[in-house]
């Protein structure tokens, strides 16, 4: 569980994934997939943030796997760069929706200092998560007031949200 986010990955957690291939999964203890970076990036260094969901996180492949590793190596590789050190920090979370995103973004990953921030949509499953049928029991959530987004986080309010992040259930968990 998490209060701005509904909920979010475990830092320092490594777990062998087996429900859809075989994987070495490895959130660092800053909270995101993959290698750990230091907040501030050496001079000239292009940091790049990539925020998104399951696609993005990709539990299904090693760390060395996920796009954000591979096109790390594919642009540390490239000419036009010329040998300029690069970082991809990999901030997908399966499940997120564009919520969700954005406000990881402003209260966790652009403490990164990113050059570059993608977001990754995958069509017909990110179409169907900003939509408010979609809306999952703990997430936070906009709504459009008078032409302006508003923050919903109301789910903080719920029984089952206090719950489940309530010191005993962290402990269990």
């Amino acid at each position: 569980p998490d209060s701005e986010l509904g909920y979010s990955l475990v830092p320092g957690l490594s777990q062998l994934q087996t429900l859809e291939g075989r994987a070495l999964v490895t959130i660092n203890d800053d909270g995101y997939r993959g290698r750990a970076y230091p907040r501030q990036p050496r001079p000239g260094t292009l940091r790049v943030v990539v925020l998104g969901d399951s696609l993005t996180e990709g539990r299904q492949v090693g760390d060395d796997e996920t796009y954000a590793a591979v096109a790390e190596r594919e642009l540390r590789a490239c000419s036009a760069l010329a040998g300029r050190e690069v970082e991809v920090l990999n901030f997908g979370v399966a499940g997120y929706s564009n919520a969700q995103e954005i406000l990881l973004y402003r209260e966790r990953a652009r403490s990164w200092t990113p050059n570059v921030v993608l977001l990754m949509t995958y069509v017909p499953n990110d179409l169907e998560d900003n939509t408010t049928g979609a809306r999952r029991r703990h997430q936070p959530w906009f709504d459009l007031v008078d032409g302006r987004l508003v923050l919903d986080n109301s789910f903080r309010d719920s029984r089952s949200f206090r719950i489940e992040n309530s010191s005993p259930a962290r402990a269990f968990a």
